[in-house]
């Protein structure tokens, strides 16, 4: 017997880094805020899954270097 599951899809693409200035919970807020709200687009929906983009824990644009660096700060 087959057990359909509803799966919801986001195709966002991570927000830009601000300053590199920014301290690490200013980024981080502002990441957990973009996500919250492309989450809670979908959620209406019910979903069983919700598949992010792969990387999504990363700001656009930033190169390895600047990942590892703002993750070492």
């Amino acid at each position: 017997m087959a057990r359909y599951v509803k799966v919801s899809s986001i195709g966002a693409v991570s927000p830009i880094a601000p300053c590199a200035a920014a301290t690490p919970d200013a980024l981080n807020r502002r990441m957990i805020d973009f996500w919250r709200d492309e989450i809670n687009q979908v959620l209406p929906d019910n979903p069983d899954l919700i598949q992010l983009p792969e990387l999504c824990d990363r700001f656009s644009g930033q190169s390895p270097q600047q990942v590892t660096e703002q993750r070492t700060a």
